[in-house]
């Protein structure tokens, strides 16, 4: 199986990603197919992880902000590995295309809220992909 990874815009690919992220995330699906294309037309990002048969393993969903000096960011609103493809590098192939896309389309900035204390998430981001954290809040 080939797992490849791209940006999701086909209805099938949506549908697809809210079923992982029930999958992921206990049976919720935090953005539907129509909240996607809302984001895809606000230039956010929709990236998965998918096989041949069009089956999604992993997404993220990056929303698009712009700061007071006209900054072009991402807030990296969810994001999911199927949990039998996890420690397979899936999480950080995403994260690495979310970061080429980013470049190319004039994103300077892309933000994640992570917990520090799941100890894969913190070390994809800090020990992989060279993350700064910029900040703490307990409880959020």
């Amino acid at each position: 199986m080939t797992i490849v990874i791209r940006p999701l815009s086909a209805p099938r690919d949506l549908s697809s990603c809210v079923s992982l992220q029930r999958e992921a995330c206990d049976g919720t699906a935090f953005f539907s197919a129509p909240a996607m294309v809302a984001v895809q037309r606000s230039e956010g990002l929709i990236l998965g992880a998918v096989d041949d048969d069009g089956v999604t393993h992993g997404a993220i969903v990056d929303v698009t902000s712009v700061d007071g000096n006209g900054m072009k960011r991402w807030f990296s609103a969810f994001r999911a590995v199927s949990v039998a493809d996890r420690n397979n590098g899936i999480g950080t192939r995403l994260r690495c295309e979310e970061r080429d896309l980013g470049m190319k389309r004039g994103v300077k900035l892309i933000s994640w809220a992570i917990d520090p204390l799941r100890s894969l998430e913190a070390h994809i981001a800090f020990n992989k992909l060279g993350a700064v954290a910029t900040g703490y809040e307990r409880d959020m």
